[in-house]
């Protein structure tokens, strides 16, 4: 700013000696000055224009400054860019590999990510149990350790490789976000095959027999007990809810009533206070595949 005022007061001061030194040399043809006085203005115009150089080459050299320091500027703030880590995702630091001080290069990684706090389990099943896996079969997650993780996963991704040592291959399991999960826990995984069709009951109301058959006993039109001779098929494992079922492939209709408290204690004729149960009715029975593994 101040070398362009500079510039400024030097251009009208070179105007104002230009227009001297025309007005001389007007009076000079006219005999009215001397030659001394001529030259003494046309001294003061040339002064007043290289004075106007000099202005103007020291605005440029400022101008030459400022382009200068902004680029410096610049430079300095995509320096600071990239001095900043920013994840791809949102999510949880798992692992910081990265300490202040270090030196990054292209490729080393910095920091482990869990994006969007979401954690998948890692199983390696044997290669006999693969052929029933697909990406998509839902899988459920629990932990012997931990109660509360009762979780229901995808399979993400299958290895195409199998190891050629343990002849296992490496399944991905997508998980959905918990709390209670952290990295590097072992979990126990079931997957489910395929459904179909049947008929459960509590696994309490069975009873074997030591002919290797089973028994259970039904409430009869007069409210009595009544043992019928069933098949067993599937085990289902208990829940939060519902307690150990048995599947029964026949013997029993969907519609029967079967008595599940104190069965062990009846015996054929016996009467019975029927109350409600959930079990009378087909249930969806899942081919499962049980594997245990760890979270990643």
């Amino acid at each position: 700013v101040q070398q362009q005022a500079a510039l400024a007061q030097a251009e009208a001061t070179a105007a104002e000696a230009a227009d001297n030194f025309d007005r001389y040399q007007t009076l000079y043809s006219q005999g009215g000055i001397s030659s001394e006085q001529l030259n003494s203005r046309r001294t003061q115009a040339i002064t007043a224009r290289e004075a106007v150089g000099v202005a103007n080459a020291a605005v440029q050299s400022a101008q030459a400054t400022v382009n200068s320091r902004a680029a410096e500027i610049n430079r300095l703030e995509t320096q600071l860019q990239q001095a900043v880590v920013r994840a791809p995702a949102n999510g949880k630091i798992a692992e910081r590999q990265a300490t202040v001080g270090d030196t990054s290069a292209t490729g080393t990684p910095m920091f482990s990510l869990i994006q969007d706090g979401l954690l998948e389990l890692v199983v390696d099943l044997p290669q006999r149990q693969m052929a029933n896996i697909r990406l998509g079969t839902p899988v459920a997650v629990t932990s012997s350790t931990d109660s509360r993780i009762q979780l229901q996963g995808s399979v993400r991704s299958i290895d195409p490789q199998v190891n050629q040592q343990t002849r296992q291959a490496a399944v991905n399991v997508s998980l959905p976000a918990s709390g209670d999960l952290r990295t590097g826990m072992f979990l126990q995984a079931e997957f489910t095959t395929g459904r179909r069709s049947g008929l459960v009951i509590p696994a309490a109301a069975v009873l074997p027999q030591s002919n290797d058959s089973f028994k259970v006993f039904t409430v009869s039109g007069e409210d009595t007990a009544e043992p019928v001779l069933v098949t067993v098929g599937e085990k289902l494992a208990a829940t939060d809810t519902l307690p150990e079922r048995l599947q029964i492939t026949s013997g029993l209709d969907p519609q029967d009533q079967v008595i599940v408290e104190g069965a062990s204690y009846l015996q054929s004729g016996d009467p019975v206070a029927v109350v409600d149960s959930p079990f009378a009715a087909p249930a969806a029975i899942p081919a499962a595949t049980p594997a245990t593994d760890s979270a990643d």
